[in-house]
């Protein structure tokens, strides 16, 4: 038989060693070369021991560890043959494991490899162990596929062909089309006694495969191995009768002439069995076309019965047919006449009904925009009387307290004992108050941080005249928040934010208060946090200041969200969309 260069590369060494060296011997090789850093027959070792798990043990994970490793040494030599042809030999074994996945990718690229450079039995070989993977893993459209393409390169009478044989004629047997190959053909319609399908076999069929390779290349030990297995793992006959020819092949050709004899026998059996199976299935399907030829025969006498018998009934009702039609079509006319008015009708009550709902809906939107517009003419008036009050406060009182100070201030001049009187530090004391109370006053009403530097530093100005020793600890974070907020946004804004701050401070009783602005692109979140007392939002009647605030939010469009639980504090989330 013509052996292509890439399978050719088998190490014929490995052959002849294997069924000399016993696993302890094989062990002790492996150690030995590892530790001397012989890594070319490290390679060669590290098979036999793979080939001595297989017989000896039936230990088929160490196994793949060991070819692994020898695949790592084959990379790093270089030797790509060999290396690619291992990635055959140990796919088989992960095939048996179920790890199909691993076994797809180590076929896949040992095809890719020998394609590329023209091994083209290789190359076939590797794409119908693809095929036989994929049986394994119950995908039978890829086995075809892969199997037809082994088949196009497989030129008789070559190691591929016979394989390639062996996994189409089990795919017609089951039913799979193979294009080119016809389904009447003797060997691929042969069945098993029990008629069992491949799919319950698969393994078995796998290990036949895999027995007859290492017997072509003389791996009389692990072919006889798989063999074998393919006899326990399988109650398909013909898989059963193939793998015992080759096993009476394989002892006949090692000098075992008594086991070649046995399985010769056994193989006898099971070709009688089938050839018995086979023309049992003839006679029937002979008996089938018998019965079936009668039954025809008889049916068609009684169909020309029935046709006379139907002839002289179709003429009797005929007559009434014809009335019955007649009612019918009046019948209908009537329904159909009834139906278009109702129809008429309904389309006409739909159409008030949705000239209602669309009225109900402009005066719901007038309703609203009445409602926004009034909202905003009574924020622009508060906002109006709070500038025109702290103008007042600023430029009036403020000035005017100042004045009576530096009267004060004056006196202390004149007279420096007058700082001793208790009345006169009392006096002095209430006015520096008075000066700081209008100046706080003033800057609530209108806040000149907010219209000169922006949002954020007015909320922190804000946040700076609340804090003292006695006030809870205040935590303001902002992120990202643009200092080119529209005017009347960000006054509303601040507002919010005091009018927030305000009811913590006067009613939570809390510890920690936190205050967070958040902009993301075309929306800013306010949120405001405390660790108070909490109430019930449902319970508490809405005063002036939660009003406030959610006609704020409404003016903004925004969305308002309180959440607060008795003696676990109070969390105020609000979405107010920005304008790009």
């Amino acid at each position: 038989m013509p052996v292509p260069h890439a399978l050719a590369q088998t190490d014929t060494t490995v052959l002849l060693l294997v069924d000399t060296i016993s696993i302890e011997h094989a062990l002790a090789n492996v150690e030995r070369l590892r530790v001397e850093k012989r890594d070319d027959d490290l390679v060669l070792s590290l098979k036999i021991l793979a080939t001595r798990f297989l017989i000896d043990k039936d230990l088929t994970q160490m196994a793949v560890e060991s070819y692994q490793e020898a695949i790592e040494l084959l990379k790093a030599s270089g030797d790509s043959v060999s290396q690619y042809m291992t990635y055959i030999d140990i796919a088989m074994l992960y095939i048996t494991l179920e790890n199909y996945h691993e076994a797809y990718n180590l076929l896949e690229e040992a095809s890719d490899y020998f394609e590329k450079h023209d091994s083209i039995e290789a190359y076939g070989m590797a794409l119908n162990f693809l095929a036989d993977a994929h049986i394994a893993a119950f995908d039978p459209d890829q086995a075809v596929l892969y199997a037809s393409k082994a088949r196009e390169i497989a030129a008789p009478p070559s190691l591929l062909s016979h394989i390639n044989t062996t996994t189409i004629t089990a795919l017609i047997r089951n039913g799979e089309p193979v294009e080119g190959v016809d389904k009447s053909d003797t060997t691929a319609m042969e069945r098993s006694p029990t008629h069992t399908r491949l799919i319950q076999n698969y393994t078995g069929l796998i290990e036949l495969n895999s027995g007859y390779y290492q017997m072509h290349w003389g791996n009389f030990a692990l072919a006889d191995y798989y063999l074998r297995h393919a006899i326990s793992s399988t109650n398909d006959g013909v898989i059963l009768r193939d793998a015992l020819s080759n096993l009476a092949d394989l002892h006949e050709a090692s000098g075992h002439y008594q086991n070649a004899f046995i399985y010769l026998q056994r193989y006898a059996t099971v070709n009688d069995s089938l050839l018995n199976a086979k023309r049992q299935q003839i006679i029937n399907h002979l008996r089938i076309q018998m019965q079936s030829y009668e039954q025809q025969a008889q049916i068609k006498m009684l169909e020309k019965e029935k046709n006379v018998a139907d002839i002289t009934n179709r003429i009797e009702k005929i007559g009434s047919v014809s009335l019955l039609i007649a009612s019918f079509i009046i019948l209908l006319s009537a329904y159909f006449i009834i139906r278009y008015y109702q129809k008429r009708m309904n389309a006409n009550q739909i159409i008030r009904e949705q000239n209602e709902e669309i009225n109900k809906r402009k005066i719901t939107d007038l309703e609203n925009n009445l409602k926004i517009e009034t909202m905003h003419s009574m924020i622009n008036g508060q906002e109006a009387e709070r500038e025109r009050i702290a103008k007042d406060l600023h430029d009036s009182l403020g000035g005017l307290l100042s004045t009576v100070k530096l009267h004060f201030d004056a006196l202390q001049t004149k007279d420096t004992h007058i700082t001793n009187l208790k009345e006169y530090r009392k006096a002095y004391t209430l006015l520096d108050e008075a000066c700081n109370e209008v100046r706080n006053i003033s800057n609530n009403m209108q806040p000149d941080a907010l219209l000169s530097l922006g949002v954020v530093p007015a909320i922190s100005d804000l946040v700076n005249r609340f804090q003292s020793d006695k006030a809870p600890h205040i935590d303001f974070q902002h992120f990202d928040v643009s200092n080119r907020l529209e005017q009347s946004t960000a006054l509303n804004i601040y507002r919010i934010v005091q009018e927030l701050l305000t009811n913590s401070l006067k009613h939570a009783n809390a510890s920690h208060i936190l205050i967070q602005l958040d902009q993301k692109e075309d929306e800013l979140m306010i949120t405001v946090e405390d660790d108070g007392s909490g109430y019930n939002p449902n319970a508490v009647d809405k005063g002036m200041g939660t009003g406030n605030i959610s006609s704020r939010v409404n003016f903004l469009k925004g969305d308002l969200n309180i959440h607060s639980v008795t003696n676990e504090g109070t969390s105020t989330l609000i979405t107010i969309p920005l304008e790009s």
